[in-house]
């Protein structure tokens, strides 16, 4: 499959952690972004005829401000990196905007055992589910997710530990005129492991096979959304391999039209590429994220 020609634009947005949210499942308020204070920014890219791909928070990526123990700090600017594409033969000027809906998931660490120093964990993302299945039944469709916030709670030495809930932007394209068609999502849960080993300089070795998860869904009709890290992990510690396994969770969402949702004739390809960031300390400046982004998408797409 040659595929179209893409251009890909990409923005870099500080977000402030400052709206206080309620729902009515939580006992205390969560501290989560400003949708009003980014979205015009990437509300502009649509009017260049641009599409949202992604939008994530920068791994690695420390404000000099940012010395809260919290994931998320009220007040504190985090840097996110939104990602467009546009199709110069196929003009989207005009045909669809963007919506952002907040939502809740709720992850739980259970620690047990003594000599293998073990965590699980789960997640619940009910609330989530609900969320997309409700903004798909009125025409739109699912861009990415990322985590944005998390519930206000005073730390317990209680066993199990109770995680805060964590607040996430889901990130919505619906079409200006009425849709043609309606989508289906499914949703995979995916164990990603990553392993150190004790030493001077460990290495860290990640261990998922991406491309083997994603060739059985494409096979079947679907198309891959996100790959949404929902913030949940296992660790255990084998002393006398001297190494450490961190298993992360993650969701990946898989797109099918609701016209042929009995059809599994394959419709799209995919490839996994693997990247590493570089992390500069910067001091009293805290430390910086350089991506590069950009010359892996140029040098791989289509």
């Amino acid at each position: 499959y040659p595929g179209p020609e893409v251009q890909y634009h990409f923005v870099n947005i500080d977000v402030k952690i400052s709206t206080k949210l309620t729902f009515h499942f939580l006992s205390s308020q969560m501290v989560t972004s400003n949708v009003e204070a980014y979205y015009p920014s990437l509300a502009q890219q649509y009017n260049n005829g641009y599409r949202l791909l992604t939008f994530c928070h920068i791994p690695g990526q420390v404000n000099k401000q940012n010395k809260s123990v919290a994931m998320f700090a009220n007040g504190i600017p985090m840097q996110f990196q939104a990602i467009f594409c546009k199709y110069p033969d196929s003009p989207a000027k005009g045909k669809f905007h963007l919506s952002i809906e907040k939502s809740v998931i709720q992850p739980q660490n259970v620690w047990s055992g003594i000599v293998s120093a073990r965590s699980e964990a789960v997640t619940d993302t009910s609330h989530l589910i609900e969320t997309i299945a409700t903004k798909a039944q009125a025409g739109a469709r699912l861009v990415c997710i990322e985590l944005t916030g998390e519930e206000e709670y005073q730390a317990s030495f209680n066993l199990p530990q109770k995680m805060p809930i964590l607040g996430v932007d889901i990130f919505f394209e619906i079409p200006n005129d009425a849709p043609k068609e309606l989508y289906i999502y499914n949703v995979v849960s995916s164990p990603v492991t990553i392993k150190y080993s004790f030493g001077m300089r460990p290495a860290p070795k990640v261990i998922c096979d991406w491309q083997e998860l994603l060739d059985k869904h494409l096979s079947l009709g679907y198309r891959l959304v996100d790959i949404f890290i929902d913030g949940t992990q296992s660790t255990q510690v084998k002393w006398c391999a001297f190494s450490t396994e961190v298993t992360k969770n993650t969701q990946w969402f898989f797109e099918k039209p609701l016209s042929q949702v009995n059809d599994n004739t394959p419709a799209y390809q995919g490839t996994v590429v693997e990247h590493k960031v570089k992390i500069m300390q910067g001091g009293i400046h805290g430390s910086k994220t350089i991506t590069e982004w950009e010359t892996v998408m140029e040098v791989n797409k289509i």
